[in-house]
């Protein structure tokens, strides 16, 4: 059970010098990155205010770290963004303190996708039991310890209810039943008011018992957004969005990226939590923001044939980058020179940016198939395309530039000899 992979976020306020309990976040562990996940609108509610965590048994103040949400400014309000996605980046300096073992994985949704249990069992710190817990332990110094609550519901996502940001491939609508159980003593409770629950997480469970609540495993399935009025059902994300958005936006999360001016529809918010100044500023129009998606790969077999894959993306992200490259990756023999890979990317960069360099060899280490010709041995070849239209090249096009850049850039073989695309093409 995932229980210990989510935790509670408080607010503190200077005037009333009281904390309160302003929702829940769940540890993602994603390209050893370390990230706290929650709902961009509980991060907006922070405003003006000190965050904490209870995190790994610590009570951390989290000034200064950095939440990037998903990016509303194509929508009326935040109430209307159908991702209502917020990533904390957590530093360095306390990956020691952390237990990697609690943070959720990729590996781990993916090992539950394929399971079709109508069960699902939320899980998070409901804002009416929190609040009154860290305050009592302000008052009276003792051990604190969060009340984090699951509550079994059941999948209702087939019925198709009409709502306003509800899709079936993003979302799981569940339903609620009349008890949840507490974290700490397993008893079945009363439901408290599930204000609290959002950003936590959702997780399916297998082979479920209604009798005695139990079940035999959990996979970790979505971030809970939000709740219906009457409490009847929640909405939550499934965490194959969440990882696909972290993906698109990774650029934003390396440290030492150096990123130029570029205005995207789908550019995250940077907020800093509890800024010097007491407030959470939106720094959007100030963020240098590049984006990078890669969109077809082929490999160059030894048997002169090629085998090709075109990758998952957003076409409408697609359309608003304004430069298309193809990578050649080049094997290095002595003095010959053997393209045995390749790949297509769409970027905000150019070549003339000194981060060129590192965009590429992160597109190239994204590839599952292209990985396996890392090594000091590979170097790669740019070529910068022209840019026809809002949709992207035909398979069959992006194959013809690839087999002029192979012989282009391979030497010591025949000139007649090319590759041939007798593979089948493979979509992942």
């Amino acid at each position: 059970m995932y229980s210990s992979s989510v935790i509670p976020l408080y607010s503190y306020n200077e005037n009333t010098k009281k904390y309160k309990s302003v929702g829940s976040a769940v540890k993602i562990l994603h390209r050893s990155q370390l990230f706290l996940i929650t709902a961009a609108h509980v991060i907006e509610s922070l405003k003006g205010k000190r965050v904490f965590i209870y995190f790994e048994k610590i009570f951390y103040e989290i000034g200064g770290f950095t939440a990037y949400l998903s990016n509303c400014s194509l929508y009326p309000s935040r109430n209307d963004d159908p991702f209502d996605l917020a990533a904390i980046l957590l530093p360095k300096k306390i990956e020691s303190s952390c237990d990697h073992n609690k943070f959720i994985t990729i590996g781990q949704y993916l090992a539950g996708d394929f399971d079709d249990s109508p069960f699902f069992q939320a899980i998070g710190y409901p804002h009416s039991k929190n609040t009154k817990a860290v305050n009592k332990t302000v008052r009276i110094p003792g051990e604190f310890r969060p009340e984090g609550f699951r509550y079994t519901v059941t999948d209702v996502s087939s019925n198709a209810f009409p709502y306003k940001n509800f899709n079936i491939d993003f979302h799981i609508a569940t339903c609620l039943t009349k008890t949840g159980v507490s974290q700490c003593s397993h008893t079945p409770i009363n439901i408290p008011d599930l204000h609290g629950i959002s950003g936590g997480l959702l997780q399916k469970v297998s082979l479920y018992n209604p009798t005695t609540d139990g079940f035999d495993i959990a996979y970790p399935a979505g971030i809970i957004l939000e709740k219906k009025r009457d409490n009847s059902a929640f909405f939550s994300l499934r965490l194959s969005a969440v990882f696909k958005w972290l993906d698109l936006h990774w650029e934003y999360f390396q440290p030492l990226a150096q990123l130029n001016q570029c205005k995207l529809p789908s550019q995250p918010i940077c907020y800093t939590l509890g800024s010097p100044s007491s407030s959470i500023t939106e720094s959007a129009k100030e963020i240098k923001g590049g984006i990078t998606i890669p969109i077809f790969d082929c490999i160059f077999h030894e048997n002169e044939s090629i085998e090709s894959f075109r990758r998952e993306f957003d076409e409408e992200l697609y359309a608003q980058l304004p430069n298309l490259y193809v990578i050649s990756v080049a094997k290095n023999i002595g003095r010959e020179k053997r393209i045995v890979a390749g790949f297509f990317i769409k970027t905000s960069y150019t070549h003339h940016d000194k981060e060129f360099s590192s965009v590429v060899s992160g597109a190239f280490n994204l590839s599952e198939k292209l990985h396996k010709f890392a090594g000091s041995n590979i170097s790669f070849l740019p070529a910068r395309l022209g840019v026809v239209g809002r949709s992207p090249p035909t398979e069959m096009a992006m194959l013809k530039v690839m087999l002029e850049q192979f012989q282009k850039h391979s030497f010591g073989i025949s000139p007649n000899f090319a590759p041939k695309p007798n593979v089948p093409s493979a979509r992942r």
